[in-house]
């Protein structure tokens, strides 16, 4: 295991569409910002600097830019577009009376998956915003349920998400667009999925906080295949109202980036865990 990062409070790491750099949200004072870390140059790139609460980003599917969400015109948190680079002002992409989080930014780069606060108690519902056309957003799964954490598989046509439709987080898949049938992913209970960049595995964070490994088809019909146990980590957060995520694949699924509990305080540094499989043997 290879930690990466000094101990700090960070939130939400995610890989460049390269691998080479993190996109991730650091909590200081009372404020949440937007970091790029460039894992080849070591070095940390500040994106925003407001000090206000600015959270939950997403890269496009080309590395270029960024959707973020941030309560800088007032309570409400709202989806902002900015460039990757740092460059240029940040725009508005979403806004309106809801809180709003982004989940995921389709491959093709026509469609983003975002959760919308209904304003009931802990209750969020998934919405679709084309990224081309008229921009106008449509429901995806508004339920009576709490669904979150959602993320297209790599080919576009499948979403995994978290529902609490059985009175626990679960992972499921469904099709995209919905008609295309509903598949449980999580067995015992599971939060935080991830796609291997291949479209054929899917990863997710059991209640213990081991990340889980299941085997998916997702060619002509879904499949899927039982839950293995890789490693235990030691993770902040494994609630569906906690963060989308605290661990990251590598593309090729053999290496993972932890967000991970430092021993002596509350503070985590990132952790690269390597040759995971030989704790399977």
């Amino acid at each position: 295991m290879e930690k990466i990062t000094e101990p700090g409070i960070y939130h939400e790491p995610l890989l460049s569409p390269d691998g080479n750099k993190v996109l991730f949200t650091e909590h200081q004072g009372d404020g949440d910002d937007q970091y790029i870390l460039d894992m080849v140059r070591t070095s940390k790139t500040r994106l925003t600097f407001d000090g206000r609460r600015n959270v939950s980003s997403v890269f496009s599917p080309d590395g270029s830019q960024i959707i973020f969400a941030t309560a800088k015109s007032g309570a409400k948190l709202e989806l902002y577009l900015k460039a990757a680079n740092g460059a240029g002002s940040d725009q508005l992409l979403l806004g309106g009376d809801e809180t709003k989080f982004p989940d995921s930014w389709s491959r093709d780069g026509k469609y983003l998956i975002y959760e919308v606060d209904n304003g009931a108690a802990n209750k969020f519902d998934l919405f679709i915003l084309p990224m081309t056309g008229d921009h106008v957003p449509f429901s995806y799964l508004n339920s009576p349920f709490q669904e979150t954490h959602a993320q297209f598989s790599p080919d576009g046509h499948w979403i995994a998400y978290c529902s609490n439709e059985q009175g626990r987080s679960d992972v499921y898949v469904q099709s995209f667009p919905l008609g295309g049938g509903k598949w449980q992913i999580s067995l015992n209970g599971g939060d935080q999925p991830q796609w291997r960049k291949d479209g054929q595995e899917l990863y997710y964070m059991a209640p213990d906080r081991s990340i889980m490994a299941v085997k998916v088809n997702t060619e002509s019909t879904f499949g899927v295949g039982k839950p293995t146990q890789l490693f235990l980590t030691n993770v902040p957060f494994t609630n569906m109202t906690d963060d989308r995520f605290s661990y990251l694949p590598t593309p090729d699924g053999q290496r993972f980036l932890v967000n991970q509990l430092a021993e002596t305080n509350t503070a985590q540094p990132w952790y690269v865990v390597l040759n995971w499989a030989n704790d399977l043997k």
